[in-house]
């Protein structure tokens, strides 16, 4: 939904066949069908909660993610999965293991997901990793309530 849905038909109107991953199996459903449906392109789905990323269920879905892509070659990789939850909260009110997950999702699933495509655009000497960050982190460096949302989403600038 949102960005990852936009950013799906805008990558599918340029050519490009997909592999969209996300928790909601029907989304997924409907995002592929309509971007293959308007744009003509092939599309995968993997199901992967990144809530669940460095746990026994992570790694049985980062298995079903690596097998979706072996032997492809991956162009482009968008990074686009966060969750801003607890909402405004101080870091003792909320459950950890909320913290936990946000971490997992903004920041874990970035390295795992970007490490089972990135060898291959290094080994073809091309490819693209676009990491979807946060410009909330830029407009309010403090970001009082919202430090490790910050943290996690923190827009990095680099070019190589």
């Amino acid at each position: 939904s949102g960005i990852g849905r936009s950013m799906s038909l805008e990558l599918a109107r340029c050519g490009l066949n997909l592999i969209i991953v996300g928790r909601d199996p029907a989304k997924l459903q409907d995002i592929a069908g309509t971007v293959s449906k308007t744009h003509g392109v092939l599309t995968k789905t993997v199901q992967f909660d990144f809530s669940l990323v460095s746990t026994p269920q992570g790694e049985e879905a980062m298995g079903r993610l690596r097998q979706a892509v072996d032997g492809l070659e991956v162009g482009v990789l968008v990074n686009n999965a966060g969750v801003a939850t607890p909402h405004a909260t101080y870091l003792h009110e909320a459950d950890a293991e909320a913290w936990v997950r946000m971490i997992r999702v903004n920041l874990l699933a970035v390295t795992e997901v970007t490490a089972a495509v990135l060898p291959g655009m290094v080994e073809r000497g091309r490819g693209a990793v676009v990491n979807i960050g946060s410009g909330a982190a830029e407009a309010l460096p403090s970001y009082p309530l919202y430090s490790v949302y910050a943290a996690t989403k923190r827009v990095r600038h680099r070019f190589m």
